[in-house]
């Protein structure tokens, strides 16, 4: 036997060895390796025109960064520009985001809005032949023709994009250059340690000592009549970029992290939501539910109106919840104001505080649901709040307009005959007359007290529209023509059957 185990030992020995090295080999190369700067990193896509949609999809982005405590956000850019309320929204979150460093990768183009979300990053890790510039605000014009926007604009955007450029450690001037087509940027020489840096003619005149600069020449890409716009080598050269990547994997190699933990796009969700916010689908909404909620008011208990209501206004907050404009606290004061409206219709009869305060509260909920901010702080927010303003009580317009419409026009149109209360017939109010009186002659006396047409009273309580009025110091049930009448308030009598008194206001 001993051959034998002298074989098997010596098959076994070279494997003993290399598993006994193996933990070693391992250990080195781990040891080796650069040690990896993030964990947790997460890539946001911005791809083609920004607009409302690309705002509604980058704030739900930021929350699931946020709830996966990401600790790099990764924005891939690739953009010719677009809405600029959206593009400064972008870069301010971005600017304030603390949780987590944020770079903006730029593979073809970040234009215009694309320019200024990248401005509001951390870092920026353009490719090669990426470029980025050229954000100089335009409009529409009385021709409908593209037309760069007023000084008014210009100035806001560039005081900015300065903002942006001096949080990050990059020279204002260049990011004013992006805006300004007629600012020119030099680059200097800081005298004390003989580094680069840009500054225009503006701020070189404001120096405080001269000579803490030395000034060379001019920006090429800064001249004149031209938007700043450079590409990928060049932003690395004026400062305005960390560094060149030629792909993602060579951005993470860089940044030292791994593989994102997850990609976020636009999908079905993100556009759903921002049709929903839409300021044509915004509006039909409020109409609808408003409408809905009047006639479920004016009868009482849960309807057709009462269900179109609420799911009117469910999908309207539901969508500028998952835009990010809306939040409790507008449910909360829009659900206030219809129990004071409530409390103005079937306890406090008459049109008062409780009212007024209930109009007042709905408007101002939906107007805040329509904005992610509270009071207006600048010219952007004022106008924002001006245009949700606009289109809230433009809703209340075409909501009352609805109203008096069906209203007038109940009765003739045949699917509408159900918004309002028809009178009884003869033939169904006689055996009624003839079971209260018990003969002809009862009957004659039970209606011989009330008014007839022409008559002129007062009425006692609101009118909806059944309710009560006095004619000649005698109280009767009266039926207005379905119009909503309030206490102490002259009728007339235009109608009369047996025992039904049918009233107008005068």
């Amino acid at each position: 036997m001993r051959p034998q185990f002298f074989w098997i030992t010596r098959w076994m020995i070279p494997w003993i060895v290399l598993f006994g090295l193996w933990p070693s080999v391992t250990n080195a190369q781990d040891a080796g390796a650069p040690p990896k700067k993030y964990e947790r990193p997460i890539v946001i896509h911005i791809e083609g025109p920004i607009t409302g949609l690309t705002e509604a999809f980058f704030r739900r982005a930021i929350d699931r960064a946020r709830k996966i405590r990401a600790d790099l956000i990764i924005m891939e850019i690739d953009s010719p520009g677009g809405e600029l309320e959206a593009s400064l929204f972008m870069a301010h979150t971005l600017r304030d985001i603390d949780f987590a460093r944020t770079v903006a990768f730029v593979p073809k183009e970040a234009i215009s809005g694309g320019a200024i979300i990248a401005l509001g990053c951390d870092e920026i890790w353009p490719s090669e032949f990426g470029q980025i510039g050229d954000a100089g605000p335009i409009m529409f014009g009385a021709d409908l023709q593209f037309r760069h926007a007023p000084e008014k604009i210009r100035s806001y955007l560039v005081q900015q994009v300065r903002q942006l450029a001096e949080a990050k450690n990059r020279p204002p001037a260049l990011a004013e250059a992006m805006v300004d087509m007629n600012t020119t940027v030099y680059r200097v020489v800081r005298t004390s340690d003989g580094s680069d840096w840009y500054l225009n003619d503006a701020e070189l005149a404001a120096l405080a000592d001269p000579k803490a600069f030395e000034k060379k020449e001019p920006v090429l890409e800064a001249r004149p009549e031209t938007f700043l716009t450079v590409g990928g080598a060049r932003a690395v050269e004026l400062k305005l970029a960390k560094g060149l990547a030629k792909n993602r994997k060579e951005l993470l190699d860089a940044l030292a992290s791994p593989e994102p933990l997850e990609e976020q796009r636009p999908h079905w969700v993100d556009r759903t939501v921002y049709i929903l916010n839409s300021p044509i689908v915004t509006a039909l909404l409020l109409v609808i539910g408003l409408v809905a909620l009047y006639f479920e008011f004016s009868m009482p208990g849960l309807g057709i109106g009462g269900i179109t209501s609420i799911t009117c206004f469910g999908i309207f907050f539901w969508s500028h919840f998952l835009g990010g404009t809306a939040g409790w606290l507008e449910v909360m004061i829009f659900l206030i104001g219809c129990i004071l409206l409530l409390t103005e219709v079937f306890v406090l009869p008459g049109f008062g505080v409780a009212g007024f305060s209930g109009i007042s509260m709905i408007i101002i909920a939906l107007t805040m649901a329509l904005q992610d901010f509270g009071m207006p702080k600048d010219a952007l927010q004022w106008q924002h709040t001006t245009r949700s303003l606009v289109l809230v009580l433009t809703a209340f317009t075409c909501v009352i307009l609805a109203v008096f419409t069906l209203v007038r026009y109940a009765k003739v149109v045949p699917a509408l005959r159900g918004l309002t209360l028809d009178l009884p017939a003869p033939a169904e109010v006689a055996p009624v007359c003839t079971l209260l009186s018990q003969d002809g002659a009862a009957g004659e006396a039970a209606t011989a007290h009330l008014p007839v047409v022409g008559d002129r009273g007062v009425a006692e309580s609101v009118l909806r529209p059944a309710g009560k009025a006095r004619f000649n110091e005698r109280v009767v049930d009266v039926m207005s023509e379905g119009d909503f009448i309030d206490p102490n308030t002259e009728v007339v009598v235009v109608k009369r059957q047996a025992q039904v008194v049918v009233v107008r206001k005068v």
